[in-house]
């Protein structure tokens, strides 16, 4: 045996054998090398063994036979001990003629394009399988359909099956480019179609598919090429994705498609079949028409919706076109605080596809490694995001830092690539909050705060500041006072014309008296050109933003239209409006200073008070957001992030609100005539104002006293309860790219708020769109909104009194028995600042159900309502989410115990004042002493204690410090 550098040293006789033994090799086992023929030419030998047919080629004795160049066996040499895997694809049973080796090559190297690993049955001879075991290996297994992209031709010509029904052509076989043949199989109308039961001579003739391919094959002899379709082949397929190179490959092709019909038909019936068996169990029940299935059945459709947090209750109460039973009682649904949907989905074409087209001009990576740089890491804790995986562990629970919000939208100054970042990481979450925030104070002021809005009494333009948000909340602005015009339109409370100019705005307008003056220009009818003078008086909303960066400002104003950006806020502190509040007021304020500043009607201040973190900052933040209030029915939104900082910090800017600027609707007259509190002190260059502004909360709080989780005001570590929300919504793919997430694209944020009115507010705005006058009793007939009619609604009372009102419930005002009495003539609804609301998720038990709710007194209550206290109050009870107001009463009542931690530790500093050394005075704070500590103090026969405690021992360099101690104190009380 020679090694591959004994191959380059060998004789030129042993050369030419080695020859001779690798052309036998690639030939095949048929043509043999004799010690004769080695003797010769390599090249005469070859040329000879060409010209020779194969069948005069003398076969040598077994003696003088040479293996072939092979590593693997074949067929002959073993026919004893055949592989398996050879003889389940390779089965020699058809005749194939005589070729060259070239020939041979070439089929298996064409077999191998076309089939790849697989061969079909019968397909290769045995000298031409041999080649293809040296030149492959075995094949992995036979050919199947899929193989060739038979079961992907079917699925498109299911889908294309009609538009190809009036084309009644054959099959036919088109050269390529590279001459070789692609089969194309093409439906055929003429084909008829047997039906179920219906008999088929031609397929129950065993011999049709015999003559069929016999009838084939002579038109194949006589053309040279494939003539028609064979007449087992089912017709609706309408190709195969693959190319037959030769009429073999055709052959084979052919049979693989009636294999996979005979299959498909045969998984068809038993698709039929067991189709047939499930129609006629379903026919052989029976309907459950009786009416405590009934309910029984809406039962279940309610816990089916109450797991789907998309799903309304009013919703599966109409599925399967079943009549529609109210069970929700109508001041359970009234009370609800979520969004409809509950998962807000992020508006495509004006929020979601601009920012992604503007995040295009940098790397995702390089996003991500900026958003992570700025907010904190991969988790972005230091952004509006809630996070639920913390890095640093305290008393084996582990805690993120309670900070703000890492970038401002007011900053000045912002890198492109920061920008990028906050738009992809800070502003879904504001969106999402925002919207939730808007939709709350929608439900509780009523469809008439918007009306109010958009037709003022005074002709001023109804005005929007986003503050803080970097016009995220802006947005959800957007999206909630377009939702509202329409309902406003469909109830025919707002005319066509005002729709169209709320909607669009001045702009727009102005837009289209150009476009009607150029349709005009080209001769154009036009229906109505508005004039200038006409468009100057027509309202619009005017939409303003704080950005204090360029590069911020210049990316918002691609899909934030029709908005002003302002670099800052102004400061309305020393304005005409606020000058008689400082010291060096003059006498006579200018009287015309008050009607020229700008005042707006709905501020959102998102993130804006936790970057300020000392109090008396905070304090002037919100008097100048309160300063930019409009006085005649603004209402100012305050939110942050949903952590204990964050709540302390809206808990006390309410507090401030309360004490120095509104009074409250509870107390009348009386608390505006009244002295301000002693607590509040004032400042160098402000005074309390001596008369505050009527006004009211409108959400969350259902009282104007002190926030009974903020009874103390200050930073508490260790705080257990605070009132915060949470919202869902989907997130965008920047978003998803940015987290690193692919198992879930919905994130829960939480958020605390605050929102506040300033002005006259009357009660019957407060019902969310729903007559006031009284009504009769009505359980089927409902309104236009979907709500029955109810009693009207009582006058706003708070404290103790509201609380007894609302734990005894209001049930008896609707009842879903169409049967029932209807209530008493002197029935009212609650107001819904009357009620209290569940700061947690209800705990859901056997028979009773536990609601921890903020009552209108102040206070924290957990109630319970067990089943027999009312069907009614049960089943609302279990279907109580957090946030809600409830109006169903309960049964019992407990104080709820507020954990609100320790409050931070103040130490005493005590500050030594003397001279040194030197004679200069130096201060020196004194530090406690923890050197000397006892351990235990004897006693001696008497009882009493001994002289002096034993100390404990220090280390060498404790008592160095020690030492070194005392000599500074030494010199330090030196004269």
């Amino acid at each position: 045996m020679y090694k591959a550098k004994e191959l380059q040293r060998a004789c030129p006789r042993s050369q030419a054998w080695l020859r001779q033994a690798l052309a036998s090799g690639l030939i095949g086992p048929d043509s043999q090398i004799t010690k004769g023929v080695a003797s010769t030419s390599t090249r005469w030998w070859t040329a000879a063994a060409r010209q020779q047919p194969a069948q005069q080629q003398r076969r040598p004795s077994k003696q003088l036979q040479l293996r072939p160049f092979s590593t693997s066996r074949t067929a002959r040499q073993h026919e004893s001990q055949p592989d398996a895997a050879a003889n389940t694809v390779h089965e020699a049973k058809t005749e194939f003629e005589t070729q060259s080796p070239a020939d041979m090559e070439k089929v298996v190297r064409e077999a191998r394009a076309t089939f790849g690993d697989t061969l079909p049955e019968d397909f290769l001879s045995d000298e031409e399988y041999s080649l293809y075991q040296r030149l492959y290996g075995t094949p992995l297994r036979q050919t199947q359909p899929e193989d060739v992209g038979i079961p992907d031709a079917v699925e498109r010509q299911e889908k294309n099956r009609e538009s190809i029904q009036d084309s009644p052509l054959a099959s036919m076989v088109r050269e390529t480019k590279d001459g070789n043949l692609e089969v194309q199989f093409v439906y055929d109308a003429n084909v008829t179609t047997v039906k179920e039961g219906e008999h088929d001579d031609a397929n129950a003739n065993p011999d049709a598919e015999a003559q069929a391919q016999a009838q084939a094959q002579a038109a194949n002899d006589s053309t040279g090429q494939v003539a028609s379709q064979p007449a087992t082949a089912n017709p609706n397929v309408k190709y195969i994705q693959a190319r037959a190179r030769s009429e073999r490959q055709y052959v084979a092709l052919t049979k693989l498609q009636r294999d996979f019909e005979a299959a498909r038909l045969v998984a068809e019936q038993e698709d039929r079949l067991r189709a047939e068996q499930d129609h006629q169990e379903e026919v052989s029940g029976t309907a459950i028409d009786e009416e405590a299935d009934l309910v029984e059945t809406f039962d279940e459709a309610y816990e089916e919706a109450e797991e789907d947090d998309d799903l309304d209750d009013e919703d599966a109460l109409h599925a399967g076109g079943r009549p529609r039973l109210r069970r929700i009682h109508p001041l359970t649904e009234r009370g609800r605080s979520r969004t409809v949907p509950r998962t807000i989905q992020l508006p495509k074409a004006s929020f979601v596809e601009p920012i992604t087209e503007l995040l295009k001009r940098a790397h995702h990576r390089h996003l991500q490694q900026s958003a992570f740089k700025v907010f904190g890491g991969p988790d972005l804790p230091h952004s509006p995001r809630t996070v639920s995986t913390p890095t640093t562990k305290k008393r084996g629970r582990a805690t993120y830092a309670q900070l703000p919000v890492a970038m401002e939208a007011g900053q000045r100054t912002m890198r492109d690539i920061d920008a990028d970042a906050y738009l992809a990481a800070v502003l879904p979450f504001v969106y999402a909050t925002a919207t939730s925030t808007l939709v709350e104070v929608r439900r509780r002021l009523g469809s008439a705060w918007i009306e109010n809005l958009i037709s003022k009494a005074d002709g001023s333009n109804p005005r929007v500041l986003d503050v803080g948000g970097g016009g995220g909340a802006l947005a959800a602005w957007n999206t909630v006072f377009r939702a509202e015009l329409a309902a406003l339109r469909e109830r025919g409370r707002l005319p066509e014309r005002q729709l169209e100019e709320a909607e669009a705005g001045l702009a727009q307008l102005e837009l289209a008296a150009d476009e009607a003056d150029q349709a005009q220009a080209k001769g154009q009818l036009v229906k109505a050109r508005p004039t200038k003078s006409a468009l100057a008086k027509r309202r619009r909303m005017e939409r303003t933003v704080v950005v204090g960066s360029d590069e911020l400002r210049l990316r918002l104003s691609k899909f934030l239209h029709d908005t002003t950006f302002l670099p800052r806020l102004p400061d309305l502190l020393h304005s005409a409006e606020n000058v008689d509040r400082h010291l060096d007021a003059p006498a006579t304020p200018h009287p015309e200073g008050r009607n020229k500043r700008k005042t707006y009607d709905v501020i959102i201040a998102s993130h804006l008070l936790l970057p300020h973190d000392r109090p008396h900052e905070r304090h002037a933040v919100v008097s100048n957001l309160w300063a930019h209030l409009n006085p005649d029915g603004g209402v100012l939104i305050l939110l942050e992030r949903g952590h204990p900082r964050g709540f302390e910090a809206v808990a006390d800017a309410r507090q401030q609100i309360l004490d120095k600027f509104m009074t409250p609707p509870s107390q009348g007259k009386r608390a505006a005539d009244a002295d301000p509190p002693e607590d509040l002190t004032t400042t160098a260059d402000e005074v309390l104002v001596p008369k505050r502004d009527p006004g009211m909360i409108v959400a969350p709080c259902t009282s104007h006293g002190k926030c009974p989780m903020y009874l103390t005001a200050g930073v508490s570590e260790g705080r257990k309860d605070y009132c915060h929300f949470s919202q869902r919504f989907n997130r965008p793919a920047f978003l998803q790219r940015i987290l690193g997430s692919s198992h879930h694209n919905h994130e829960d944020v939480e958020f605390t708020y605050v929102a506040v009115q300033r002005g006259t507010q009357k009660a019957e705005v407060l019902q969310d769109g729903a007559p006031v006058e009284s009504a009769p009793f009505s359980n089927a007939a409902d309104t236009a909104d979907g709500f029955p009619l109810l009693p009207p609604t009582a006058p706003l009372v708070q404290g103790k009194e509201a609380t007894d009102a609302a734990f005894r419930g209001f049930e008896n005002v609707w009842s879903a028995d169409a049967n029932a009495s209807p209530p008493p003539a002197d029935a009212v609804s609650p107001h819904p600042l009357a009620l209290p609301r569940t700061i947690m998720p209800a705990l859901k038990r056997q028979g009773h159900v536990i609601l921890d709710v903020c009552t209108p007194a102040g206070q924290l209550e957990r109630w319970t309502v067990p089943r027999s206290r009312s069907k009614q109050a049960y089943h609302d009870a279990r279907k109580a989410r957090w946030g809600d107001l409830w109006a169903l009463g309960a049964k019992t009542r407990v104080p709820r115990s507020v954990r609100l931690g320790r409050e931070t530790s103040k130490t005493t500093r005590t500050i030594d004042v003397g001279l040194d050394g030197s004679g200069e005075v130096v201060a020196r704070e004194q530090q406690p002493s923890v050197a000397n500590k006892t351990r235990h103090r004897q006693r001696d026969r008497a009882g009493k204690f001994q002289g002096k405690a034993r100390k404990v021992r220090q280390s060498r360099q404790q008592q160095a410090d020690s030492l070194m101690k005392e000599l500074k104190e030494s010199v330090f009380a030196a004269p």
